[in-house]
């Protein structure tokens, strides 16, 4: 099974009232929407970002959901650095990025919005082909 959850920034709030089903591991996977750009928008509405009410951070989701037994990865394609200074263009094709288990260290900023897609750890098979999916940088 998988929990796919699409609450217009609201998918802090969606996970947490998940947390018995995930908590059993009865969703082989997750994939929710990180929209910190909600919470800017005028009148401001989500959980993400500067002005989120009540405010949760990529950060909090992610170890809580790593707490239930969950690897995750940012489904964007996230600048290097070198490519933000030059002012390269960044290129479209989606990567996945690991931000389970210390990944993540800081909140990412991306451009619009991204996916994020976890997989049970009890489930190794799923689990291991996100791992093999990911970008290694």
């Amino acid at each position: 099974h998988m929990l796919k959850i699409d609450a217009e920034g609201l998918d802090p709030a969606v996970i947490t009232g998940s947390r018995t089903l995930l908590s059993q591991n009865r969703a082989v996977m997750v994939m929710f929407e990180f929209n910190p750009g909600l919470s800017e928008k005028d009148p401001p509405h989500g959980m993400w970002g500067k002005r989120g009410n009540p405010k949760k951070t990529l950060l909090e989701v992610v170890q809580e959901l790593d707490d239930l037994g969950y690897d995750c990865y940012l489904d964007t394609r996230v600048p290097r650095e070198k490519e933000k200074f030059r002012g390269e263009a960044v290129k479209e094709a989606p990567a996945l990025y690991r931000i389970t288990g210390g990944c993540l260290r800081e909140e990412p900023r991306v451009r619009g919005w991204a996916n994020v897609v976890c997989a049970s750890r009890r489930f190794g098979g799923v689990a291991e082909g996100l791992s093999r999916l990911s970008w290694v940088g």
